[in-house]
């Protein structure tokens, strides 16, 4: 006869000894593992986005639309991949977007074709087109964001400060990339003095002939009313405006003549000025930093502040690195969140048991718990899984489903003890009885959080890593509830404070439980006819509660997108915004820390659910820092009105970063059409109809005001 094969809980009793060093081994590398985890705010999405930007100073709008942005979008529908193609066209530039369907299998491939097709456009654009140039790297979040200030320096040194710590960061290990975001361009000019030129009689255009023969880039010269302006790049062989003061220069009908004797020389940011940053009102310069895959944030934050002390001491006087946005510092607060939702699990796991189970078989119960946790965080360490928002929300919802099949087991053991059977014999078949059961009601559990692992689109890759984890920490509980649970059990648990055959379930909180249940069994009509009821009224309430699939960041910051009137400069929106970044940080408001401003631009992606705006000379984004703790919510309500009273001629809008690929709370309605004049009466419409519903704000459409020169 063939003996029957041993069961899972039949070998962990017959090995107890290898059972009890694999627990063990799985505790150690449990604590290994969650201190070095790669650990992150949001999981890791393929980049489905990307951004052409292209130029042609000469044309105007409909130039620009006409014959560059349109051959450029024939040949981008041509991607197959290509789910959306949104184009934002202003005088002498263009930034078209591209989305890729959700389910392309390779993303690599998508923007290597993309690539492919731009550069064939490219060919066929007029005379003078600057680029197109792909950025395919839109969706890279940075976990850093250092500003750099300085008091009384000029442009010149804070940009020479500013590139040289450019290069230190990029050393830094594990660092991917470093992005600089509001340095001000600079220009030298040169003002020839109207006595000098009716006394040596020489022309603008031969001192820029001259210049131009010591390798200088001039983009051109022009007369003012006080004088003659010849504006020079920094470039060639000239380090600063002394070196353009200090050249000599040969003169037709004049000699060797010094600049700096005929000419005033300065050094001037550019003129238009394309980008600019601010924080709490003082000119600054914005790093932003990239982790390579696979480091843990926490760990990479921390070293990169040290890293940024000692930086600091070697700037020179004056200037200061401050630290904007840490998403270490977020994730820290997270993982301390879900940590103490582990202990209090944990604490009421170990009252409930021992109140219905006794003290030993409690505690084992209640250990079960911290043991499933560290079992599974080695297993997800090994397939790779982040901690996350997403993943550290499973754990928690794991909590109070995982302790439910060591419980199952060991109250089974302990009543089999309770009835005379052997410990040991006792820890078998309870373990054996319900393997089964509880194996089914573990997939039918992890089935339920398993949709995400069958479709493409982004959302669902979003929360896989919600089906793994639960799927992993339930799988792992029923193991051990089948193995260490009745071993642990079977050593511990004795029939104590009961005489021979007395029954357990006399005793307690059982008979009062068991009169309940009996009056509810006795009664079925008026028991099925409450439940109905309840049912019906917990589906009525369910209307009242707030709907979304995402909850808003409740890290300590806020967003301040900000428009002036469309076709205002970027000098006159720089001006606004550090009037306003110095308003935020005047001491009125108490919980703000910071306030930093990016002109012209919207400043790196910190967080996935962050969409900056497009770049545009009347617009600037800001970030505004919040002591933790915060009613963030209501502070950003408290702005809202107060901002739009002292800055009626601008338009702001403060609200909480979100946690997604969107805004929560945003809906986005895209209308198409040939004609101009229909299309705006039809978005008239749709903004009257969304202005109808209670609740709404900031109803706008995205073409602005046209402008006619």
């Amino acid at each position: 006869m063939t003996a029957a094969p041993m069961s899972i809980a039949g070998y962990a009793l017959a090995h107890n000894r290898l059972t009890i060093v694999v627990t063990v081994l799985l505790v150690l590398g449990g604590f290994w593992a969650w201190s070095t985890y790669p650990s992150q705010e949001e999981p890791t999405l393929p980049i489905n986005q990307a951004v052409v930007q292209v130029m042609h100073p000469a044309y105007d709008t409909e130039r620009m639309e006409a014959l560059v942005v349109r051959p450029l979008e024939r040949r981008l529908r041509e991607l197959r991949e290509a789910k959306t193609i949104t184009s934002t066209i202003r005088p002498g530039t263009a930034q078209i977007r591209i989305e890729i369907h959700d389910d392309t299998p390779d993303y690599d491939l998508a923007w290597t074709r993309l690539r492919a097709k731009v550069s064939d456009a490219a060919m066929d654009l007029p005379e003078g087109t600057i680029g197109p140039i792909v950025n395919d790297d839109f969706g890279r979040v940075a976990v850093a964001s250092i500003a750099l200030t300085a008091a009384d320096y000029p442009l010149g040194v804070i940009r020479e400060q500013a590139l040289a710590l450019r290069d230190r960061l990029t050393a830094i290990p594990g660092v991917e990339t470093v992005s600089v975001h509001g340095l001000v361009g600079e220009r030298v000019e040169v003002r020839m003095r109207p006595a000098v030129l009716t006394r040596i009689g020489i022309a603008p255009d031969a001192l820029a002939a001259a210049l131009a023969q010591q390798n200088v880039a001039l983009p051109g010269g022009r007369l003012r009313v006080d004088g003659v302006d010849i504006r020079l790049n920094p470039l060639g062989d000239f380090r600063d405006a002394e070196d353009v003061e200090n050249l000599r220069i040969g003169l037709p009908g004049v000699g060797a003549v010094r600049v700096g004797d005929i000419a005033t020389v300065d050094r001037l940011p550019t003129d238009p000025l394309e980008t600019a940053a601010f924080l709490d009102g003082d000119l600054t310069v914005v790093f932003a930093v990239s982790m390579v895959e696979g480091r843990s944030v926490v760990a990479f934050t921390q070293d990169l502040r040290a890293r940024l002390d000692m930086l600091e001491q070697t700037l020179p006087a004056g200037f200061r690195l401050t630290l904007i946005t840490d998403q270490g510092d977020v994730v820290e607060h997270v993982i301390g969140n879900m940590t103490g939702n582990l202990y209090q699990t944990v604490g009421v796991v170990l009252l409930v048991t021992i109140a219905a189970l006794g003290l030993r078989a409690g505690v084992i119960v209640g250990a079960a718990v911290p043991l499933t946790m560290l079992t599974s965080i080695v297993v997800l360490r090994a397939l790779g899984v982040e901690l996350n928002q997403v993943s550290i929300a499973a754990f928690i919802i794991s909590l109070g489903i995982l302790v439910n099949n060591a419980n199952v087991v060991v109250d089974d053991l302990q009543s089999r003890i309770m009835a005379g059977e052997p410990p040991r014999t006792a820890a078998l078949t309870a373990a054996d009885s319900l393997a089964t059961p509880l194996l089914i009601g573990t997939v039918t559990t992890v089935l339920a959080f398993a949709p995400p692992l069958f479709t493409g689109n982004l959302t669902a890759i979003y929360m896989r890593t919600l089906t793994v984890v639960i799927a992993v920490t339930l799988f792992a509980s029923w193991i051990l509830a089948l193995t260490v649970a009745p071993l642990v059990a079977a050593r511990f648990v004795r029939p104590t404070g009961l005489a021979a055959g007395d029954d357990r379930y006399r005793r307690g909180l059982y008979p009062l439980a068991g009169r309940v249940f009996d009056g509810f069994i006795a009664r079925p009509r008026a028991t099925i006819g409450a439940l109905a009821i309840v049912f019906v009224g917990a589906v009525g309430l369910t209307a009242l509660l707030p709907a979304g699939f995402l909850p808003n960041s409740d890290r300590p910051q806020l967003q301040i997108p900000l428009e002036t009137a469309p076709g205002t400069s970027t000098a006159a929106t720089a001006e606004a915004a550090s009037t306003v970044t110095a308003w935020l940080t005047d001491g009125r408001w108490a919980a703000i820390e910071h306030t930093l401003a990016y002109v012209g631009e919207g400043g790196p992606r910190f967080i996935l659910g962050l969409n900056p705006p497009d770049p545009a000379p009347h617009r600037a984004y800001l970030v505004v820092n919040l002591q933790r703790g915060t009613d963030i919510a209501a502070y950003a309500a408290r702005l809202r009105r107060e901002m739009s009273e002292a800055f009626p001629a601008l338009r702001t809008e403060p609200k909480l970063f979100s946690l997604g690929e969107t805004d929560a709370g945003q809906a986005v309605i895209r209308i198409s059409g040939a004609g101009e004049a229909e299309l705006r009466v039809l978005s008239a419409e749709v903004q009257a109809a969304f202005r109808a519903i209670p609740g709404t704000l900031d109803v706008r459409d995205d073409w602005e005001t046209r402008l006619f020169r």
